[in-house]
């Protein structure tokens, strides 16, 4: 009995510490990638920078007003060519693979910003939504991603009024409904993912 509780203790020490590495895994990745971004931005070299489509949007919505929404999605070119047997000809191929999304939602009460962060094969590895809530409760929530399931959160919450009084918690035990906005937030990557490439494929063409 002793033996199998030893086990056990060993175990969910393993997984906590395998959970801990990727989650300073990914910190080292995002980090590098907005260092490159800011890099790249500052100064202003076209070999080096990152490709960005960008747009902005103001709607009006009920029991809102108006919304103004940006965003911006940093992206890396994977384009090919093939034969192709059935035309007999080469067949050019264009691919962007996200590597990083800004999301600004600006209200007159509020302003969410959310940053996705891909890896190298444009794999979701973080979500990060940060909200301002002038009338209500401040929070900034990390959600650690590998392959496709969140295998971390970090929440911190403050009182608008309080900004230097701030709560932090952190889980790598993951409840059903983490999950279920983990898979709310891979079904908006897929929305973005797929308004990039029919950007680009148009942008190319042209």
């Amino acid at each position: 009995m002793i033996k199998t509780r030893g086990f056990i203790f060993t175990f969910y020490l393993f997984i906590a510490s395998y959970s801990i590495s990727q989650v300073e895994l990914i910190d080292t990745q995002v980090m590098a990638l907005d260092a490159r971004i800011e890099s790249a931005t500052a100064e202003g070299d076209p070999e080096n920078s990152i490709p960005c489509l960008e747009t902005n949007c103001r709607l009006t919505r009920r029991a809102i007003g108006t919304v103004d929404t940006q965003v911006k999605i940093y992206f890396k070119r994977k384009d090919g060519m093939y034969f192709s047997e059935e035309e007999q000809r080469e067949i050019e191929t264009f691919q962007a693979i996200m590597q990083k999304v800004e999301l600004s939602i600006k209200t007159g009460s509020y302003t969410l910003q959310v940053n996705y962060y891909f890896d190298e094969i444009g794999e979701l590895i973080l979500a990060q939504e940060d909200l301002t809530d002038m009338d209500y409760q401040c929070s900034s929530i990390s959600y650690y991603f590998n392959q496709q399931r969140i295998i971390h959160l970090k929440k911190t919450v403050w009182k608008y009024e309080r900004p230097n009084k701030k709560q932090t918690v952190e889980f790598d035990k993951i409840t059903q409904e983490n999950q279920l906005i983990g898979q709310t937030l891979l079904e908006e990557v897929g929305l973005l993912d797929n308004f990039l490439a029919a950007h680009y494929l148009f942008l190319i063409r042209r």
